[in-house]
């Protein structure tokens, strides 16, 4: 047996025997069942604006997370927190204002998983921080999945700003939450499995993770046969991704020439970023497919997209309409024409108002596709042909209604 069998073998070892205690724990997490594990807004930023709002606990609470995040304070007279606070310098997160032997202090917390930073975004924040007639020392913090800085066209001036992670200060700061309240535990139940949340989604060290990472550790060779397996693994991901969209592909130009459309002549319209190919290796957080399927008079053209989003898999309009023709989607009484179409067959259709006109999640078994999450089950589809023949079936049949209203719509 050589140095490459022994590895795997025993990779293989580890994992039996930890899928073996796995299946003897509950994976039941009541996060994961009301949002998206990595939803800021509804999840995150209202889970933290709560713990700092608790009527017994708001106080204690808050002066751990300064702790955590290594800001100094003294006696505390007031507090009040408010999450996504509308100002005309943009939606605040999470804003905290408290005293301190009655100076007053600002803490602004701008929440980050996985969107991208706005154009001068904390800059603004920072001039909302400045306009209050009691000069208030103020900071700014950017809380992020691993703690990176923000972008230097959102923040140019850094004097004011934390950086902070999930992975450690906010784990951190739960942790001591759940020491406050040992003696609480309904809450502390709710701590612990918010901890085990962050856990997964900033992929910390977990008890599997750390014997895999002892065992590489046992030598040079298990370290190079290791390197050379994160190699092969990124290639395997991206062929288990074009088994997907090729196959997509293939199935829509069949699609595309029933609605008697030239596939020939459907061109892979540039519509500038995000546009990258599935095909490309290096598209990391967009791609897809899209197509020129018409140009409807008064409104403009109506592009079809097939795209990988962020966190998600959608499908819907991609806007090729300009913004003096936005207006004549709608008819002369203000009602809605081609958008009530849309809404009629698509009841869960959602909006961008940069980006798309109309667009929904392509699921798996009724959950919302997550390409960055291989789960087993997207895993075990794309392994499978019969699997994956249905589950494209299944998309396809979602697009072709897409395709049939567009066609089909008449003024």
């Amino acid at each position: 047996m050589d140095k490459y069998e022994i590895f795997y073998n025993n990779l293989r070892i580890i994992y039996e025997k930890y899928k073996i205690l796995q299946s003897y724990n509950s994976d039941f997490n009541i996060f994961k069942t009301i949002a998206k594990p990595a939803d800021e807004v509804n999840l995150h930023s209202a889970f933290i604006y709560s713990l700092l709002n608790d009527k017994k606990y708001k106080l204690e609470f808050f002066k751990s997370f300064l702790k955590t995040i290594n800001m100094d304070y003294d006696e505390i007279n007031t507090l009040r927190v408010e999450k996504e606070k509308f100002t005309k310098y943009g939606i605040i997160d999470i804003f905290i204002d408290y005293s301190e032997k009655n100076i007053k202090n600002i803490i602004v917390i701008e929440n980050k998983i996985y969107a991208g930073d706005q154009e001068k975004q904390l800059d603004r924040y920072e001039e909302y921080c400045k306009k209050f007639s009691e000069k208030p020392k103020y900071k700014i913090i950017y809380l992020t999945l691993d703690g990176h800085k923000p972008s230097t066209d959102s923040c140019s001036n850094k004097d004011n700003l934390i950086c902070i992670s999930y992975k450690n200060e906010i784990i951190n700061w739960i942790e001591n939450c759940i020491k406050i309240t040992a003696l609480e535990p309904k809450l502390r139940e709710v701590l612990l499995q918010y901890k085990e949340l962050l856990i997964e989604l900033s992929e910390g060290s977990n008890d599997y993770t750390m014997e895999v990472k002892d065992y590489i550790l046992e030598s040079a060779d298990n370290f190079f046969i290791a390197e050379e397996t994160k190699k092969a693994f990124e290639e395997i991901k991206f062929d288990l991704r074009l088994r997907y969209w090729k196959k997509l592909e293939e199935k829509l130009k069949d699609i595309l020439k029933e609605f008697n459309l030239n596939v020939e002549d459907i061109k892979r319209n540039n519509l500038g970023y995000p546009n990258r190919w599935y095909s490309v290796k290096n598209a990391s957080n967009y791609y897809g497919l899209i197509y020129l399927i018409r140009e409807i008079p008064n409104i403009g053209k109506i592009y079809l997209k097939i795209e990988k989003d962020d966190d998600e898999l959608i499908f819907g309009i991609r806007k090729g309409i300009t913004e003096e023709n936005e207006e004549n989607i709608y008819d002369s009484n203000g009602k809605s024409s081609f958008k009530s179409k849309l809404k009629e067959i698509f009841p869960n259709g959602l909006e961008d108002e940069n980006w798309w006109l109309f667009y929904e999640k392509l699921q798996l078994k009724s959950k919302p596709i997550n390409p960055k999450n291989w789960s087993r089950e997207l895993v075990e589809t794309l392994y499978d042909e019969n699997k994956l023949e249905s589950l494209i079936s299944q998309h396809v049949e979602e697009i072709s209604k897409l395709i049939k209203l567009i066609v089909e719509f008449k003024e």
